[in-house]
């Protein structure tokens, strides 16, 4: 059968036979194979009719209420606790959202830190950032050229340590173990998102761009002769790049930004 006339003989063909086609490009020939209907057919799945499907909202909002019917978490499908609306992973991290949110929209300055928010491991890597950002704060208004190199210096410091906290966090809630306990940071980084995380790591992307530059300031810094003469921009794009790591990585992971 010609290739040309392949359009109108399917439209002639009926539902009785599945029909699976194989063009040859060098001939021109499509080449049509028969096979019994009943055995290859793709069943839809039924629709579901409960109390639920004749309310007038969306369809996420209808697999929301279905799943706490279910005591189900509305993100991942487990077990809720306390009859709620998460499982305790996503009950963590909706808690600490909801939070740093409404510190942001409030503009608080202060913390509670006994509050159970700031118990969860990979809570403690938002203080850091606070640290971080203090330092840098701090070397601003510092006159001298060596005085606010060193500040620059911890806040990046505390800005790495932030990440090592955060992956360190992960792994133990998730039970990953590392192939090796002295692997780079960077490959621990891309170890997590294989592992881990639903959408992959984009080596192309100017955040992790950005981020490889940090990794070779944050060894400048080790050099006395190199480090007075480290400008205040390139320490706030390390930063930028560990925050946007970051918020790359949870958003892949839990479903949501880091801060």
């Amino acid at each position: 059968m010609k290739f040309t006339q392949r359009t109108q003989r399917v439209a002639e063909l009926k539902l009785r036979h599945y029909l699976l086609f194989s063009f040859e490009r060098r001939t021109g020939i499509c080449v049509v194979h028969f096979q019994h209907f009943q055995q290859r057919v793709l069943r839809m799945p039924k629709p579901i009719r409960d109390e639920i499907a004749g309310l007038s909202i969306s369809r996420q909002r209808r697999y929301q209420l279905r799943k706490r019917r279910d005591r189900k978490c509305i993100r991942c499908g487990q077990e809720a606790v306390n009859q709620g609306y998460f499982c305790e992973t996503h009950r963590q991290v909706h808690n600490v959202l909801t939070r740093e949110l409404r510190r942001k929209r409030f503009d608080s300055r202060y913390r509670v830190h006994d509050s159970e928010s700031y118990r969860f491991p990979f809570s403690s890597g938002r203080l850091l950032c606070d640290r971080a950002d203090g330092y840098l704060e701090s070397g601003r208004r510092k006159s001298s050229p060596a005085e606010a190199s060193e500040h620059f210096r911890v806040a990046l410091v505390i800005g790495f340590s932030t990440l090592e906290a955060y992956l360190r966090s992960v792994a133990d809630q998730f039970g990953v173990r590392f192939r090796e306990t002295t692997a780079p940071l960077d490959k621990r980084v891309e170890y997590l998102f294989r592992k881990l995380s639903i959408e992959p790591l984009d080596h192309n992307s100017s955040a992790w761009k950005e981020f490889k530059l940090a990794l070779k300031l944050r060894d400048q810094f080790e050099d006395p002769g190199i480090r007075s003469g480290i400008e205040i921009s390139a320490v706030e794009r390390a930063l930028e790049s560990i925050w946007s790591l970051l918020n790359t990585l949870n958003a892949g992971i839990y479903g949501t930004r880091w801060a």
